[in-house]
């Protein structure tokens, strides 16, 4: 192990350096690797949604040409997966999201600048270790023999060395002090401030995904009647009864038949907040103050 020249004081003090610069540039590198993924998530969504989609068109594609020659009892999947593409798109355009990624970009630049800060304060202590080892040989009873056994000029250079030597550690201590003083102001203010801002911005995002993606059951065509209640089967399992429920209301399945072509036209021309309008119906969109007290450091 290193011997170290530092007195014990001096030697928390460059640990609390060391611990602050690794847990900013720790929070610096975990809020970009957040923005890489958030981005690369919502890039793997759209692309659900697409996959979605296509693979709707070309289950309506068979299923038609099915019916051309017999009837095939297969429920229109175009009417679910068109809303679900639309409320997705219209909840990837909210202000909401663009805020929870802001905050994101706020926290990564505050963390950087702090981390920068503490990589100075961090240098500085290196410093201090190279100023306290000469210190340590002008401040020995070796040193002070040598100095007692000399006189005039020769122990004046002696004397000013020392204190050259000492008020140079005395300083670069100074300066650290004063820089850990600023850092803890500085960043104790900004660690609470992105906080709050980073829980409001999942508030915001969580009330706003309540409000697009609310629990509703719109009707979805089937084009095969049921058979006589004496002459069918008993339900399967997966299949059990085509009757939808939420809350006290119930909807069938009875809509006249509408062909892919026309539904998919419908869901391209209506615009987001149009698209979802179904599901955000009776869902009030309203930002609560937060709970509990305020965080203090």
């Amino acid at each position: 192990m290193t011997k170290s020249y530092l007195s014990q004081e001096q030697q928390l003090r460059a640990e609390q350096v060391f611990i602050t610069h690794k847990h900013l540039k720790e929070l610096n590198l975990a809020s970009e690797q957040a923005l890489a993924y958030h981005d690369k998530y919502l890039a793997a969504m759209e692309k659900v949604m697409s996959c979605l989609l296509n693979n709707s068109d070309t289950i309506e594609s068979v299923r038609t040409h099915l019916d051309e020659e017999a009837p095939v009892n297969t429920q229109p999947t175009l009417p679910m997966t068109g809303r679900l593409a639309a409320t997705y798109s219209n909840w990837r355009a909210s202000p909401e999201l663009k805020m929870m990624q802001t905050e994101l970009e706020f926290l990564k630049e505050v963390s950087a600048t702090g981390r920068h800060a503490a990589k100075k304060t961090k240098n500085a202590v290196q410093v201090l270790e190279h100023v306290a080892k000469k210190c340590s040989k002008v401040n020995t009873p070796e040193f002070e023999a040598k100095v007692c056994s000399t006189a005039g000029k020769a122990q004046e250079k002696l004397l000013r060395e020392q204190q050259v030597k000492n008020m140079e550690m005395v300083k670069v201590e100074k300066a650290i002090l004063n820089d850990m003083i600023s850092l803890a102001t500085s960043w104790s203010t900004k660690l609470i401030t992105r906080s709050d801002a980073l829980y409001t911005a999942f508030a915001g995002l969580g009330h706003r995904t309540v409000a697009c993606f609310s629990i509703t059951a719109p009707a979805v065509p089937h084009r095969v009647p049921l058979p006589p209640a004496a002459s069918a089967p008993p339900p399967s399992s997966s299949a059990a009864s085509l009757v939808l429920h939420s809350g006290s209301a119930a909807t069938t399945y009875g809509t006249p038949f509408v062909q892919p072509s026309a539904l998919s036209a419908l869901y391209a021309a209506a615009p987001l907040d149009s698209a979802v309008e179904g599901a955000t119906a009776g869902v009030t969109l309203e930002f609560h103050p937060r709970e509990g007290e305020t965080p203090t450091m």
